[in-house]
């Protein structure tokens, strides 16, 4: 299992670090909004009041912004766990992973529309109060941009991770099943089985126990006849 998780790390690295890079590229002209329009004595409201209030305009306002970074990071930490987890799975792999993934990319997007959102009602407070916000449109235009290119990245990433995973459980099932045939065609030399025996165990894992027990057959067959022989002579 670590090979299946040495294959997808990478992966799963890029995906953490193209999530933080779309929540940065939001962050930037949301809080140059939220900023111009705390300028113009526009009182917040929530966290962010209760911030500003006890650490002043600036310091108050960058905590904010720092303390719904860390949520976001730490809530794409545990979900890109999660991937490596259903990387790790036995069974039902398939759909684990999925679903996670779908996960990570449904709170990606939640997330990102919210921010949008937010910075779309900041700049409307801005121009309600008379400010020139054609600056603060070309950055949400350019920055949403770079969000959005950064969000399909993210999207071809998992793709890509679940089509790694896929080709390499395939290849561990062949070479287990490999490995499988190799035990059992030794067992068949050591034990000189009959020739009828190496038919069975070329077949499913499943034929290998009837291979055994068609062998003990042949034995205790041959072993009355060996008798007669000692008492005829």
């Amino acid at each position: 299992m670590r090979e299946l998780l040495g294959v997808n790390a990478r992966e799963h690295l890029a995906i953490y670090a193209l999530a933080t890079l779309t929540n940065l590229f939001l962050s930037i002209p949301q809080y140059l909004a939220v900023n111009a329009a705390l300028e113009l004595a526009v009182n917040p409201k929530g966290t962010t009041a209760s911030l500003i209030a006890q650490y002043g305009l600036t310091n108050g306002l960058v905590l904010d912004f720092l303390r719904s970074g860390l949520i976001f990071q730490g809530v794409i930490a545990v979900l890109v766990i999660g991937l490596a987890g259903a990387a790790w799975s036995r069974r039902g792999w398939r759909w684990q992973y999925a679903l996670t993934g779908v996960f990570v990319s449904t709170y990606l997007a939640y997330h990102l529309g919210g921010k949008f959102l937010n910075t779309l009602g900041w700049i409307g407070v801005l121009e309600t109060s008379g400010v020139n916000v054609s600056d603060v449109y070309g950055d949400l235009f350019w920055f949403g941009l770079g969000t959005t290119i950064c969000y399909l990245l993210v999207i071809l990433v998992l793709r890509r991770s679940y089509g790694k995973l896929k080709e390499e459980r395939i290849t561990l099932t062949v070479s287990g099943y490999d490995s499988q045939q190799e035990n059992c065609l030794l067992l068949l030399n050591v034990a000189d089985f009959s020739p009828g025996c190496p038919k069975l165990c070329t077949g499913p894992p499943s034929h290998h126990s009837k291979c055994g027990r068609q062998s003990n057959r042949t034995t205790n067959e041959e072993q009355p006849e060996i008798g007669r022989q000692s008492r005829s002579v």
